[in-house]
């Protein structure tokens, strides 16, 4: 629904594997620095070889396997952050190559089986809960945590809570879809008037900058975002917007001119170690609470029939548009942009 489309996943859910030992005694390795999820994945491996032929699993036949998905039983660990059993995704690195039916394993997303009948922030009654598989298979196609690791380095708060790759809520924003192919933007450089439908419906979205070379540079995203959809389960909780309105994302998407090893090393910024953020929420509402750590609120959207000045830019100097957004009668947004 994400990628309007765009994007079918196909797998197979193999029967349960059961490793022999204790979760304690994978988590012991695990915090003695020892790859213990490796040790899992490489004895799951060989157990299912004889069942299944890993090489129909390399759908753009890399020599890899496309993904793992590895739900484990034990109980999850809510309370450490150096335990084993939480979610992440990970690349499985090995020093001697290890062939299964003529391909190796990857990429791979590590998760908890409880994590399926967790209770959303909503409290809503839901059979099963895909918000941290949403999430990590969000990093199993190249995207970014857009929440902060750090709040000792550079600005606090992510972006606000609100979005799959910052709080586990919601659909994914413009700038991750626009990542994957799966919705292509109104590129503005001048004046210009866009109507936007609902961007969890159609995907519509507006890019600005004044001079358009790639996506991976500097300017401002604007969408219409909607309660409803994909965002319908969670909105009003964690930063997650509960009435329609125009939200406005400064990013700033410059490539590294140094080796990258992993998806934080991509871009020259991130949303937890630079001193600006990879994809930051503009508050509209001119509070400055993301930064401090609070979820995004209502008031940080655009308000209807008041202009506003863009103006702030990293790489760019003296650079202003001005938007005004106007609500319609059949509930879409007429945008205008004047450059200044």
């Amino acid at each position: 629904k994400s990628s309007y489309g765009k994007l079918q996943i196909e797998g197979t859910v193999l029967d349960v594997y059961n490793t022999g030992n204790t979760s304690r005694y994978y988590n012991n390795m695990y915090e003695r620095g020892q790859d213990a999820d490796y040790l899992i994945i490489k004895e799951a491996l060989e157990y299912y070889d004889n069942q299944i032929d890993y090489s129909e699993y390399d759908s753009n036949n890399d020599g890899y396997i496309d993904a793992l998905y590895i739900v484990y039983t034990a109980p999850i660990d809510y309370e450490s952050d150096t335990s084993l059993w939480w979610a992440f995704t990970y690349e499985y690195f090995t020093e001697d190559y290890e062939y299964y039916d003529g391909v190796e394993a990857d990429y791979y997303c590590f998760l908890g089986y409880d994590f399926l009948f967790e209770k959303p922030s909503s409290g809503k009654k839901i059979s099963l809960n895909t918000e941290t598989i949403i999430h990590e298979t969000g990093h199993l196609l190249g995207l970014d945590d857009y929440y902060d690791y750090d709040n000792k380095k550079g600005p606090d708060g992510g972006i606000g809570g609100g979005d799959m790759m910052d709080y586990n809520v919601g659909d994914h924003n413009p700038f991750s879809k626009i990542l994957m192919g799966w919705v292509t933007p109104y590129v503005v450089t001048n004046h210009s008037t866009i109507n936007l439908s609902s961007f969890g419906q159609t995907g519509m979205c507006i890019l600005l900058v004044d001079q358009y070379s790639s996506i991976y540079d500097e300017y401002y995203l604007i969408d219409y975002y909607t309660p409803d959809g994909l965002n319908k389960l969670e909105a009003g909780n964690n930063g997650l917007f509960s009435c329609g309105g125009i939200r406005i994302y400064h990013v700033d998407a410059r490539i590294t001119k140094n080796d990258a090893d992993s998806i934080l090393d991509i871009y020259d910024f991130d949303n937890s170690y630079t001193n600006h953020r990879l994809i930051s929420l503009v508050q509209t509402s001119g509070s400055n609470s993301i930064d401090k750590g609070s979820f995004s609120t209502n008031e940080d959207l655009l308000k209807y029939n008041v202009d506003y000045n863009i103006f702030k830019w990293y790489s760019k100097d003296n650079l202003e548009f001005v938007i005004n957004a106007v609500l319609k009668a059949d509930f879409t947004v007429d945008v205008t942009i004047v450059k200044k």
